[in-house]
């Protein structure tokens, strides 16, 4: 199992030998107007307004009547926009999780937003500002920056955070990329997640739940704990469409996505579930960073 480190080493070596291939720069397509950027802003904020589905709202708990919440996860600092390789979404005008709860006119704890903040700077590869090379980057990278241990969040700040508000936002996000398939462990949660959902639902009597991800997690804890009141799945938002969360969890837009896929409560009721794999072909580059995929034959 390589580290993070190894890793990111590699990814630097492999992007030196990419830059010294290169022989051009590549610009964005000439022609396009100011208006053509805005009527596609427009379209793409439409999409993702229509596109959010609303999994759960105990008790008509959305909108937010407090419009003040406590925000967990890694997600909310290292936002998912997008899938991989040649769906990836690369632009350092991206509205980014908490520029959307602005947006919706929610306030959110300034404290916590830091901690999260730190803690993506000390575990993430280090943004070069070169799209094509950020991309490799993150490809390497893989699924996101590792969650935070709840832990590592000390007493004084959940003390200050109930104080704060007694609503919360856990976020997640999962997403798979070009030569880098998800196993069924991927669409669980891992230890520190469940740490994490216990920690925050004995803290704070509401908990909404935002899933950014493009896949069907496996979800059935979401009915496992009182606290939890709402569960919103954003998908991958692209470039503006965090600020879609921000109107819906403040009533300026009511969610109307529905599912495109069902959602299994166990992901071993699914009879896909088996076919998952961990097929690793040597010599490849996929190989040599650790990656893996899923074998597909058509049985024929």
């Amino acid at each position: 199992m390589k580290t993070k480190a190894m890793k990111t080493l590699t990814a630097l070596l492999l992007t030196a030998c990419l830059l010294m291939a290169l022989t051009m720069q590549v610009f964005a397509a000439d022609g396009i107007s100011n208006e053509q950027v805005k009527a596609a802003a427009k379209i793409a904020r439409q999409m993702e307004d229509e596109g959010l589905v609303l999994l759960k709202n105990q008790g008509s708990f959305l909108p937010l009547k407090n419009k003040k919440v406590n925000v967990f996860g890694i997600a909310s600092c290292d936002l998912l926009l997008s899938g991989g390789g040649s769906g990836s979404v690369v632009t350092d005008e991206a509205v980014d999780f908490y520029e959307g709860l602005k947006h919706g006119g929610i306030k959110y704890n300034k404290e916590l937003k830091k901690i999260y903040q730190d803690w993506k700077a000390d575990n993430s590869v280090p943004e070069t500002g070169n799209g094509l090379v950020d991309m490799l980057l993150n490809y390497v990278q893989g699924d996101g920056v590792d969650e935070l241990p709840i832990e590592n969040i000390p007493d004084e700040t959940w003390a200050a955070a109930r104080d704060f508000s007694d609503t919360a936002l856990i976020v997640f996000g999962s997403a798979g990329t070009e030569l880098a398939d998800l196993s069924a462990d991927d669409l669980r949660l891992n230890e520190t997640q469940r740490a994490m959902i216990d920690a925050v639902t004995t803290h704070f009597e509401n908990v909404v739940v935002v899933f950014n991800t493009s896949n069907t997690m496996e979800m059935d804890w979401v009915e496992q704990y009182d606290s939890i009141k709402a569960a919103i799945l954003m998908w991958l938002p692209g470039q503006i469409g965090a600020e879609s969360l921000g109107d819906v969890l403040s009533g300026k837009i009511s969610p109307s996505g529905k599912l495109t896929d069902s959602i299994v409560w166990n992901l071993d009721d699914d009879p896909t579930t088996p076919n998952f794999g961990n097929f690793q072909y040597d010599g490849t580059l996929p190989s040599i960073l650790g990656k893996y995929f899923v074998d597909y034959e058509e049985g024929i």
